[in-house]
């Protein structure tokens, strides 16, 4: 963690970052790529800079050390949120998008899994979410 800016890494100008592992997975910032905020996540003042994988995924991530989160699954909501889409599957591509853990949730609910079966499910895959709500 960066001391003087009390983040994860210390933003620069240009270029990219050095290696670290954000959100589960190894890559580096892209620092010349413009920050985006939204107005949804640190209500629309916290910045959040694309973080390139070692596998090439691009994602948006924050830098403040108590929003880096943890894997979905092993959330406090998880288990509520699964039980809610199993009345409303379409709520589930709001939450992942056109992705692989859209594909598992949605196929465990046609037939009929169990949270414990999801959960092992969904080892192998990313589901790794910042904190957002602040």
């Amino acid at each position: 963690m960066d001391q003087q800016t009390n983040q994860i890494t210390k933003p620069g100008l240009t270029g990219f970052s050095k290696p670290l592992t954000v959100g589960g997975q190894k890559g580096r910032f892209n620092w010349s790529e413009k920050p985006k905020f939204d107005p949804g996540i640190g209500g629309g003042k916290s910045p959040m800079h694309l973080f390139v994988t070692d596998k090439g995924e691009a994602f948006y991530r924050r830098l403040e050390p108590n929003k880096q989160g943890g894997r979905w699954e092993e959330g406090e909501y998880a288990e509520r949120e699964w039980e809610e889409w199993i009345g409303n599957p379409k709520q589930i591509p709001e939450h992942w998008g056109q992705s692989k853990v859209t594909e598992v949730l949605t196929n465990s609910i046609r037939q009929g899994h169990g949270w414990n079966q999801v959960k092992d499910l969904l080892k192998e895959l990313d589901t790794w979410r910042q904190i957002s709500d602040d």
